[in-house]
């Protein structure tokens, strides 16, 4: 107690730890019942947005989708919100890539569902053989 009360004292502040996520793996049907739209999207733009510090990070991806099980159709543009970027619970979306995404409406906007739905293409095969054939679209593996 003394030690942190002297090292406040000369202005030195306690280390923030780092920010992490805890959560289980969601289950395909589950991913699926809980998702208003499940596509494929090629990522067009990433905006990272502020935060304050003690807060997870928050990036918005625009995708362009090229396929689509639930929701949106092929050709049309989603935003999407990742509140868990830059943990292990986020989508790990960057700029070009492809992703199989799962995402739900939360007021107005459109999120990830987190503990690593959505993914990059390259992990996403199983997911992809057993959703089938999509509504709209085609897609091609990478």
């Amino acid at each position: 107690m003394t030690c942190a009360l002297v090292l406040l004292l000369y202005g030195a502040t306690p280390a923030i730890p780092p920010l992490t996520c805890y959560c289980g793996l969601w289950l395909l049907p589950d991913a699926v019942g809980a998702a208003d739209h499940v596509v494929v999207g090629r990522l067009l733009q990433l905006r990272t947005l502020d935060k304050p510090p003690d807060e997870l990070g928050y990036e918005e991806a625009v995708l362009l989708v090229e396929a689509s099980w639930k929701g949106a159709e092929a050709g049309d543009t989603l935003t999407v919100g990742d509140p868990f970027a830059g943990t292990d619970c986020g989508a790990g979306f960057t700029l070009g890539g492809r992703f199989l995404v799962f995402a739900r409406l939360e007021g107005a906007r459109l999120v990830d569902l987190g503990c690593r739905s959505s993914r990059a293409l390259g992990f996403a095969a199983g997911a992809l053989d057993s959703l089938g054939a999509p509504i709209s679209g085609h897609w091609a593996r990478d």
